[in-house]
């Protein structure tokens, strides 16, 4: 899935690791809901279900030695300090190297999911997961995270999927990923697009103001932050933050 090599073993990975489910006081059968689907769509696919000790996502894809107990368990390792206290919402502040391990934890938790969810016509492409295995970079270059509070009632819950990115006053339409994961009070949102091939204008995000006490910029990296934000998201909250796609591009 990442190295592209096949001299260990493929294993099966948690996409939300068990340190998350186990370091949420409150929650020894962790509640897990996930819709995923086109944002075009009027319904999307929803499961719901418990589980013990895990969030019940496993993807067979990283190989045993130099993915899966190699550089994705250092990662999980260096983000667990960093998630903690945000998961618990405690009042803290973030640097620009915790912010920076913050964003690649999301982007491979993300690239994770797609891969599980969908078994063609991914979005993040071979190469891109192939890139980060190598550099940590997170690509394509049209990428933004963002981290806001999440108060709502799931252990975990997850909104994302495909979706055809539209621009106000111009007919170019990109092709784009969007999926927002909330781990205890942490909900992470991972927005990315490709231009078309032959676009030659210019296409942005652009966050509307009334979004500035809600979410704190992950990627690209800020110089920190103080957590938590002005504002939480309860259930309702969350499904706009997720679905927001519309409101930030221009």
């Amino acid at each position: 899935m990442f190295c592209r090599q096949n001299d260990y073993p493929i294993t099966k990975e948690d996409v939300i690791p068990k340190w998350i489910a186990r370091s949420l006081a409150g929650h020894k059968k962790p509640s897990f809901t996930n819709r995923t689907g086109r944002f075009i769509d009027d319904e999307w696919p929803e499961q719901e279900f418990g589980a013990v000790g895990k969030f019940g996502w496993e993807i067979a894809g990283p190989c045993s030695t130099r993915c899966n107990n190699g550089w994705m368990s250092r990662l999980e390792l260096a983000a667990q300090p960093i998630m903690t206290p945000l998961m618990r919402g405690e009042a803290c502040h973030v640097d620009a190297t915790q912010i920076l391990t913050l964003a690649q934890w999301a982007f491979k938790t993300t690239m994770m999911y797609e891969y599980l969810r969908y078994k063609s016509g991914r979005y993040f492409s071979r190469r891109d997961r192939y890139d980060f295995y190598q550099s940590r970079r997170i690509q394509p270059q049209h990428t933004w995270i963002f981290a806001a509070r999440y108060v709502g009632e799931s252990a975990h819950h997850s909104i994302g999927g495909p979706t055809t990115v539209s621009f106000p006053d111009t007919s170019a339409e990109a092709r784009g990923y969007c999926a927002t994961t909330a781990v205890g009070q942490l909900a992470l949102q991972v927005l990315s697009y490709r231009p078309p091939e032959k676009f030659k204008g210019s296409l942005r995000v652009r966050v509307p103001a009334r979004w500035d006490g809600v979410h704190k910029p992950v990627w690209p990296v800020p110089p920190g932050w103080a957590w938590p934000p002005r504002f939480a998201l309860d259930d309702d909250g969350f499904l706009k933050f997720a679905t927001r796609l519309a409101d930030t591009l221009s």
